[in-house]
């Protein structure tokens, strides 16, 4: 700073009172209290900005809340719902799994579905036949892969209008007739049943159609008329949703062996 600089910055800092020196000049204090001010509008934008951003987060978590799991068996699909999340005005059926965590949500022929060992003109007569179909229901505790220990997994999440639509193609999949859907008896695994459906079983109509059909009434892009396999549903899946788990090729082996010992026994459903 050359000398008239410091001379004039010198008499600005000792100017404005009548004293003089030893007091802060009146202009020094309107700068300083301008400086605040804009120091005070920036920390409110800044706040004000905090506020909106979170906010929006809390919106997108009210609306995300829901969070179902598309389930490959070998060849067969289902999708799994958290209990708690469910409607029981519009599916009265998870009544009968209360203190479930969770209900797997599956349907297909009604024949194969139910047989203790699936034969292959059961298969036959699924696949060229129109036949009865029903809906597996089945509840459990705790995490879903820890139930589904050898099962493909994929998680995705719908908000709350998404959700309301996929519970509205569930509960139209039931064949409630005047009251409510018939409990047709035991299910295949863990606390499940059997309940009658709507709709015949026929190929190609098959239990990955009608999956894929609940993703789309939920809002998501996915393919029923085209969507024949497990494989299928669950690629369309990946591209919305979460890869949780793989099962192991042994599975779709024994799937397509009809081996009984698995669950994977009913995967042409």
């Amino acid at each position: 700073m050359g000398r008239y600089e410091h001379e004039s910055f010198s008499r600005v800092w000792t100017s404005g009172t009548q004293e003089g020196a030893g007091r802060v000049p009146v202009r020094v204090l309107a700068l300083l209290f301008v400086m605040s001010l804009a120091g005070c509008s920036l920390s409110r934008s800044e706040s004000r900005g905090r506020s909106l951003v979170e906010r929006d987060e809390a919106v997108l978590r009210s609306q995300s809340a829901h969070v179902v799991y598309v389930t490959g068996h070998g060849w067969h699909t289902g999708l799994v719902l958290r209990t708690d999340d469910i409607p029981v005005s519009v599916l009265p059926e998870v009544l009968d799994f209360q203190g479930a965590d969770f209900v797997e949500f599956g349907w297909g022929d009604e024949g194969v579905y139910r047989a203790k060992k699936v034969t292959p003109g059961l298969v036959a007569k699924a696949a060229l036949l129109s036949t009865p179909s029903v809906l597996h229901l089945a509840g459990f505790q705790g995490r879903v892969e820890e139930f589904f220990t050898v099962s493909d997994l994929v998680e995705v999440t719908l908000d709350d209008a998404q959700f309301a639509s996929l519970c509205e193609y569930l509960a139209a999949t039931f064949d409630r007739g005047e009251s409510v859907s018939a409990d047709l008896g035991e299910g295949l695994y863990g606390h499940s049943r059997f309940y009658r459906a709507r709709g015949s079983y026929y190929f190609p109509k098959t239990c990955n159609v009608w999956t894929a059909g609940a993703l789309n009434a939920a809002g998501f892009p996915a393919r029923t008329a085209t969507t024949l396999t497990a494989e299928s549903v669950l690629k369309q899946s990946r591209r919305f949703g979460r890869d949780v788990q793989a099962s192991p090729a042994w599975i779709k082996r024994a799937a397509l062996g009809g081996d009984s010992g698995t669950d994977s026994s009913r995967s042409m459903n």
